[in-house]
């Protein structure tokens, strides 16, 4: 699965090598220097860094928020992918199998899920869905702790 992936990303960077820049991409590139306006990388990345540190003078709480909500995410998902099935092979003394099988069928109750969730969050917001289905999620997990097998 790993060398797939790679293999998909080294193929983009091949293709990105071999195919040129569009019309459009040359076209701006000489009116900006025909213009004086263009800019070095350096130049660029100086003000991408200087923007990007405003930025998060003026945000500070919401990219807390967000290192909180994605790295929550992050525990949702090794949780159920890594540490479930070793939970419930140690725990409940099940076999490999039965814990590959329920991973399995979590994932897919993960996807079908999140498109259920996607729907209703159209109605709900965002933010009220994602802490329904954590705290739902949550309840799962701790009912199938005590009551599997």
């Amino acid at each position: 699965m790993f060398f797939f992936g790679a293999a998909a990303s080294a193929l983009a960077a091949i293709l990105r090598a071999i195919l040129p820049e569009s019309e459009y991409f040359l076209e701006r590139r000489a009116k900006e220097k025909a213009a004086g306006t263009a800019m070095s990388s350096g130049a660029k990345s100086k003000i991408f860094i200087r923007e990007a540190g405003r930025a998060l003078k003026l945000h500070w709480v919401r990219c807390v928020f967000a290192l909180c909500l994605m790295s929550g995410f992050n525990f949702f998902s090794h949780g159920s992918q890594d540490v479930y099935p070793s939970l419930i092979k140690d725990t409940k003394g099940l076999s490999a199998h039965i814990a590959t099988l329920c991973t399995i069928i979590g994932n897919v109750g993960a996807v079908v899920g999140g498109t259920i969730a996607g729907f209703v969050s159209q109605y709900l917001g965002r933010r009220l869905t994602i802490i329904v289905c954590c705290l739902w999620c949550v309840d799962i997990v701790s009912l199938n702790e005590f009551f599997l097998f």
